[in-house]
């Protein structure tokens, strides 16, 4: 199994390796800048929690792949819990390792203190396509206006745990993995997930390099799906979960298609079709159960919805959000939040399957100016022209070939 890391800090991915190859050695931990590159992601949480989140959902949507993100930093109580998450920046923006620990130690020493109590906490967040996990380290010490040691790297130098007189930096990597707020970190992360993966399907492990491709089986009848909730067609709906939903990830992924619906079909479209799902689990698949609603902070909703519609609106994205926002701001800021933050994001369903079904709804409901900005979506996110181009195949098959003239007249239009 691979995960990536959501981290260009070399020295805190290959500490995550030396722990993970100790307690789940069957994973293989890499670097995310080998697949998106050296990408900066803008750090906007208050708190470790909002960061790890921030970095770990990022870099999910980027690339498909199981991420671990870790964000963690240094509460000196002589500074009131500073550095705390500007821990990496502290000295500026481009800070190096020496100048953040030359800003501790010159506070200090202004404050008239040679040394103080301190703490380092860390906070990882794991996220899939089915979950988001947190676990959380803390390591008590004291910090020192005197660095010694030349391992390790950040605040290392002036940092002694607690009971010990040696500085991280002074310390062996396997001596301080067995003390620091990361190796706790990952000690608890290992306990949780070791079960949840234990658990798991073996295609749930998998990076959806080719996520349309990854769920073939589902295309067609998700989308099948999909129209049947925009044009109310009970019946078909009823005949389609019948038939496709026999497990838990099928209906998992029927359940995130019909979800979304609220945002194109209506509350009530979405709710009506919602309730022929729970029939059916209730009846044929009591083993499923409604994914965790995991309540995040607003901050991380807003920066993966604007991360997401990035991807699916590119260089439109904030002309259209400025003339959204002058007939509604609030619509323009629910768009973000509730809309591309709360559902599209959601694990469970990959965002070009999202798309698709997106697009067949937006086109039975004969809403073109929507249409248009979806299907260009859908191509910017990586979707096969053949398999947008399939969705008006079915679209003309269920509801007539009236209603795929404008889809096609489209899709000719990005093609040109």
């Amino acid at each position: 199994m691979k995960i990536l890391v959501a981290s260009q800090n070399e020295h805190k991915i290959d500490e995550l390796r030396a722990m993970f190859k100790v307690s789940l050695p069957h994973i293989e931990l890499e670097s995310a800048s080998s697949y998106i590159g050296e990408t900066h992601i803008e750090e906007t949480g208050k708190t470790f929690e909002e960061n790890a989140f921030i970095k770990a959902h990022f870099v999910h949507l980027a690339t498909g792949f199981p991420v671990l993100a870790d964000d963690s930093g240094l509460e000196v109580h002589a500074l009131y819990g500073a550095p705390g998450v500007y821990s990496a920046r502290w000295a500026g923006e481009n800070a190096t390792d020496e100048m953040n620990r030359k800003k501790v130690i010159n506070e200090l020493l202004s404050e008239g203190h040679s040394e103080s109590m301190a703490q380092f906490r860390c906070v990882l967040c794991y996220a899939d396509s089915l979950r988001t996990v947190f676990a959380e380290g803390t390591c008590i010490g004291t910090v020192s206006t005197t660095e010694s040691g030349t391992s390790g790297f950040g605040y290392d130098p002036i940092f002694r745990a607690e009971g010990n007189d040696r500085s991280f930096a002074e310390l062996q990597p396997a001596e301080k993995n067995a003390l620091s707020h990361r190796g706790r970190a990952v000690a608890n992360l290992v306990v949780t997930l070791s079960e949840l993966l234990a658990n798991d399907e073996p295609s749930t492990m998998q990076a959806v390099v080719e996520p349309i491709a990854s769920h073939t089986d589902d295309f067609e009848h998700l989308v099948r799906a999909a129209i049947a909730t925009a044009t109310n067609n009970i019946k078909l709906l009823q005949d389609i979960i019948a038939v496709h939903v026999h497990d838990v990830p099928s209906a998992t992924r029927m359940y995130e298609v019909l979800l979304q619906s609220y945002l194109f079909g209506g509350f009530p479209a979405a709710l009506d079709s919602l309730t022929v799902l729970h029939r059916h689990c209730s009846q044929h698949l009591p083993a499923f159960t409604l994914p965790a609603w995991n309540e995040q902070p607003l901050a991380a909703y807003k920066h993966q919805g604007m991360a997401l519609a990035g991807q699916v609106y590119g260089s439109v994205l904030d002309p259209m959000l400025e003339r959204l926002t002058d007939v509604s701001p609030e619509l323009s800021a629910w768009m973000i939040l509730e809309g591309y933050g709360k559902t599209l994001s959601r694990a469970g369903l990959d965002i070009q399957t999202r798309e698709l079904c997106i697009i067949a709804m937006l086109a039975v409901q004969q809403r073109h100016t929507q249409l248009f900005s979806h299907i260009r979506g859908a191509l910017l996110v990586g979707v096969p022209r053949a398999q947008v181009k399939a969705v008006a195949d079915l679209i003309c098959e269920l509801c007539g070939a009236e209603y795929v003239e404008e889809f096609e007249s489209i899709l000719k239009k990005l093609s040109d």
